[in-house]
């Protein structure tokens, strides 16, 4: 304290009054005609405010490893050091373009004195894991920010009347590309944000995952994504999960999420796991999956359905029924691909039955069958007629990317029959069926059976 009171611009003692000014004007919004004060005069403000809240003055970001990265996280900043440092960190941080705050325990009060130091050329701020439910006062400081572009709010607690004022603040900034409002307490403000969205045609990630937005709000939330992408908007990925959708109106939710799906021509990956959707919402939602074009990963668990390795969603009914117009006396057609299989890969001696169980799904090893986050890759798989095998008019493929269960036919061009999949990271194990011969390819490596015992 000592070195820095040598830096004061006179020697007289700080009266309360002068003291009081200083202390108001250090939080004042740079959005007032007064010049900001100089870095020198700042540091003795912010002495003088740390005094008069009895507090130690500790780092406030202006030694910092680059200009434009400011990182004050994990309790670096507390309400009253917020408070007193803003004037300083906003003479200091003219060149910041990425700023965090992110759990440091600030109120709304000292999330809008974070917010007032950051000049409005900022492109990045992360105040996640702070306590904003309080008030919207704060929100009213994102206002000035106009360049922004990542703003993350996840695990602040925020509410509905705070939702509505940030979107209202958010309406200038027109750049936004990437906005996390993940774990809040957002109930009937998902419309609001579904009104935000439509018109942040920038936008690629929104991420409000585990709020609690059903009924009304969910489906003015999904129409405004709609209109986005009706209206040329780049959203590619959405995390919805862990919110109610299916609990109030959900046969609206899921029929406005098809439409989703229909419009998008962006959108890569989307995760609604845990959303109470039921089967016959998942139906609805499967026959839009089967029209999109563009959804390379999608997560569906704790819902009525579960994704294939085909990258289809497949319902699952309550209760499995037989039906009545199969012959009782024909196998089925997966149970008698199965038993050809097992002739074809005979177990070897000593193994216990039911120990290679071929037909666990590569979704039951690997997860969730989403071929962006388990970095799926599209394979090629090709027969030539006569020298893969026999001579052939129609080829199928069994594959091991769903336990050897459905077949898949080749496309031929010319003498060579072709097809492609996509297959996880990994061995990728495959039989070609001619008739009713099930044959290994003669150019590729053949997998003895002991290599497949416990494996699908």
């Amino acid at each position: 304290p000592g070195r820095y009171s040598s830096e004061r611009s006179d020697d007289e003692p700080v009266s309360p009054a002068s003291a009081h000014h200083r202390s108001w004007q250090s939080f004042r919004s740079t959005d007032t005609a007064e010049a900001t004060p100089t870095l020198k005069e700042s540091m003795s403000g912010y002495m003088t405010s740390c005094r008069l809240a009895k507090i130690h003055p500790s780092t406030i970001g202006i030694i910092r490893a680059t200009e434009d990265t400011l990182r004050l996280q994990y309790g670096c900043v507390t309400d009253g050091r917020a408070e007193a440092m803003a004037q300083t960190l906003r003479a200091a941080s003219g060149e910041v373009r990425d700023a965090a705050f992110r759990s440091n325990g600030l109120t709304t009060k000292g999330a809008a004195h974070a917010l007032s130091a950051l000049p409005g050329t900022v492109e990045s701020v992360d105040l996640s894991q702070n306590d904003l439910s309080q008030g919207e006062s704060w929100c009213s400081c994102i206002r000035r920010l106009s360049g922004l572009r990542r703003l993350a709010l996840a695990d602040c607690q925020i509410s509905d009347i705070a939702c509505r004022a940030l979107c209202e603040a958010l309406g200038r900034c027109m750049g936004l590309v990437e906005f996390d409002l993940s774990g809040n307490q957002i109930y009937q403000a998902g419309g609001v944000v579904g009104t935000l969205v439509r018109y942040l045609k920038a936008l690629k990630t929104l991420d409000l995952h585990w709020n609690h937005i059903t009924g009304e709000s969910a489906k003015e939330l999904l129409r405004g994504l709609t209109e986005n992408a009706q209206a040329g908007g780049v959203i590619s990925r959405l995390d919805i999960a862990w919110n109610p959708l299916g609990k109030l109106g959900g046969e609206e939710s899921a029929a406005q999420l098809a439409i989703l799906f229909r419009e998008t021509k962006t959108l890569t990956h989307i995760d609604v796991s845990k959303c109470e959707l039921s089967a016959d919402h998942c139906r609805v939602i499967a026959e839009a999956l089967q029209e999109n074009k563009t959804i390379l990963g999608m997560h569906v668990a704790g819902n009525g359905a579960r994704m294939t390795p085909f990258g289809t969603l497949s319902p699952m009914p309550d209760v499995t029924t037989v039906d009545p117009s199969c012959d009782a006396a024909e196998e089925p057609p997966a149970k008698r691909e199965m038993s050809l299989l097992k002739k074809f890969i005979q177990e070897p001696a000593g193994v216990v039955e039911g120990r290679v169980n071929r037909s666990t799904s590569v979704a039951q090893q690997q997860g969730s069958c989403c071929w962006v986050c388990e970095r799926w890759r599209e394979t090629r798989l090709s027969y030539e007629s006569g020298v893969s095998g026999p001579v052939a008019e129609e080829v199928w493929v069994f594959t091991s990317v769903d336990g050897f269960v459905q077949p898949r036919k080749l496309a031929r061009r010319g003498s060579e029959f072709v097809t492609y999949i996509m297959a996880p990271s990994g061995q990728l194990r495959y039989v070609f069926q001619v008739g009713r011969q099930l044959l290994p390819s003669r150019t590729a490596p053949v997998v003895d059976a002991v290599a497949l015992q416990g494996e699908p």
